[in-house]
């Protein structure tokens, strides 16, 4: 399954917002948000690089992410690593969840790690978790940043 960068993106960006459990735990109240269409949630709260929003005034949770090709095997060079990160980040104020256990944040990387982990949609093999760490950006939002990896052919060089 060949793809390039672009391509892995929006597909995964299409596989959260089509996530129930994901779009109601983002709980945007971004203007421009129409509830009857998650793919609006796209360059409002869900952004295809790790380049962090503008903040808006109002409290927000947003999900950044990127793909990065590792390398390229040099004994076969038809193949090369892909890492897919992703960053969840929460307003404080949203951390905690209604009839959850759990912080915003970790509710949503949990979901995604079951959207995830071991699928064979993304390359050759499997997507396999990497890690997943917890993080301060400042004093209002904390994030949650997960890697993938997996394998794909080269297509060209992007």
């Amino acid at each position: 399954m060949v793809m390039d960068i672009g391509e892995y993106k929006v597909k995964v960006l299409k596989e959260l917002v089509n996530n129930e459990a994901i779009v109601d735990a983002i709980d945007s109240h971004i203007e421009g948000y129409d509830a009857g269409s998650p793919d609006s949630l796209i360059y409002l709260n869900l952004f295809p690089s790790l380049q962090i929003p503008k903040l808006q005034d109002s409290e927000e949770t947003y999900i950044l992410l990127a793909c990065d090709v590792l390398n390229i095997n040099a004994k076969n060079p038809t193949f090369h690593d892909m890492r897919l990160t992703i960053r969840i980040l929460s307003h404080q104020s949203k951390n905690k969840m209604k009839g959850k256990d759990c912080t915003r944040n970790d509710f949503i990387a949990n979901e995604i790690m079951k959207l995830l982990e071991d699928s064979l949609n993304y390359g050759y093999g499997r997507l396999r978790l990497l890690q997943n760490r917890e993080m301060i950006l400042n004093d209002s939002y904390t994030f949650r940043e997960l890697s993938f990896r997996t394998q794909d052919a080269v297509k060209g060089l992007c």
